[in-house]
């Protein structure tokens, strides 16, 4: 056998499982392909690890703030507005993909579409998994959890913006939200585990939450 017959069709991909190649080996020793992922590699410890990791805005702000702790901050901002359990748990995953493919500053996205595209599908993949039924859920849930990442934006402008953005000093009282402090990497991988976990152990049946706000009156137009 001559060495090119082992990159034939069914070969090559064989090897190409077993090795790893154009695939990622993720914390927990399992190989995922970003293009071709599949349910049995994608894995919420890996997420919540690479997540604790990667920093926020491309590493241009005043403390190591994580993806993930953002993720959380979503979540827990979404009950905040009176969402629910399962709006939270799409708060909680709506970056997951950047565990796999990192997280790119917005004003670059424009510019790479296939970025987007595919982490798009990654993202659809990884809820799928986690929350059956999300793609079937009224729009408002979905308008939701962008208006909660987009405030969570202005809060932490406000709180790693570098320096220090006085403009920003108002946003806390605004939308009733403190200062964010950046948690030490360890600490916020548990804590999105932990969150994950509450989340999961909740009715998935949408329900309206417990909030101020109800997402009967946010879909009106909160």
């Amino acid at each position: 056998m001559q060495l090119k017959d082992l990159f034939e069709e069914p070969a090559a991909e064989q090897i190409a499982r077993e090795v790893g190649i154009g695939s990622i080996k993720c914390w927990s020793g399992v190989y995922v392909d970003p293009m071709r992922p599949t349910l049995d590699t994608v894995r919420i410890d890996d997420i919540a690890h690479s997540l604790s990791l990667v920093c926020r805005y491309g590493g241009h702000c005043n403390d190591h703030y994580s993806v993930a702790q953002h993720c959380i901050e979503v979540a827990a901002y979404i009950e905040h507005l009176g969402g629910t359990a399962f709006t939270s748990m799409m708060g909680l995953l709506h970056d997951a993909e950047e565990a796999y493919f990192g997280d790119m500053p917005s004003p670059l996205k424009k510019h790479y579409p296939d970025y987007k595209r595919h982490g798009e599908y990654m993202r659809g993949f990884v809820m799928d998994k986690y929350i059956p039924g999300w793609r079937d859920v009224p729009r408002w849930y979905m308008e939701m959890v962008h208006q909660a990442d987009q405030d969570m934006y202005q809060i932490e402008r406000m709180s790693f913006s570098a320096p220090y953005d006085e403009a920003f000093t108002t946003i806390g009282n605004k939308y009733g939200w403190g200062v964010v402090n950046a948690k030490a990497c360890k600490e916020v991988e548990a804590e999105y585990l932990r969150w994950f976990a509450a989340l999961g152990r909740e009715d998935r049946i949408p329900v309206e939450g417990r909030g101020a706000v109800s997402p009967k009156s946010y879909a009106e137009g909160y």
